[in-house]
């Protein structure tokens, strides 16, 4: 069980290399898929808080070398680029509405990463604030391609938003309250 949380981190950042690359062209299993990324990222810190590595995992798996907070916002960016890239060709026309769809979200993005990377050598306080920042900011965003990929995929997205957000609203608070706030976890170490 402790591969599960790592498991869902790739198949998220799979999930946004699929759909940006344009494998998937109906717009309802884009949607399904798209979902299952934001799922996702619902459930793999779930995972990794339920069923931690050891030390000893730790220092012998090569992937675990790597901080768990950057392999996991990497994952998100490469899913929140994959939604903006699927979205910006197959719904919108015009090159420079498509290109700053694409590129605006995704500079922001780098900009997190890049800002938490080198504020995290200096001031460990700050960096966990701009990750809680980007978390906010990608959470919504989000959320936002969901339903609009939803509205692409079918005419009745509407009765399947208004049901199910609020539930979601509700997992979101449960599940990532401390994403959300605070992730001391990664950076008082």
């Amino acid at each position: 069980m402790r591969f599960m949380a790592d498991g869902l981190t790739a198949f998220r950042a799979v999930v946004g290399i699929v759909i940006a690359a344009g494998m998937i062209y109906h717009p309802v299993a884009v949607t399904v898929l798209f979902a299952l990324a934001v799922l996702s990222d619902a459930l793999d810190g779930t995972f990794a808080k339920k069923f931690p590595y050891s030390d000893e995992e730790n220092a012998t798996l090569i992937w675990r070398r790597i901080d768990p907070h950057t392999t996991d916002n990497i994952a998100d960016s490469i899913a929140f680029f994959g939604g903006h890239i699927w979205i910006a060709m197959w719904i919108f026309n015009g090159f420079w509405l498509r290109a700053t769809i694409i590129v605006v979200p995704w500079l922001i993005s780098i900009g997190f990463l890049v800002a938490i990377a080198v504020v995290k050598k200096h001031n460990k306080k700050v960096a966990e604030m701009v990750d809680v920042v980007f978390g906010w900011f990608y959470g919504s965003a989000m959320a936002v391609m969901l339903i609009v990929l939803l509205a692409n995929a079918t005419t009745w997205w509407l009765y399947i938003v208004a049901p199910v957000a609020p539930i979601c609203v509700f997992l979101l608070i449960k599940y990532k309250w401390d994403r959300l706030t605070t992730r001391p976890d990664g950076y008082s170490k």
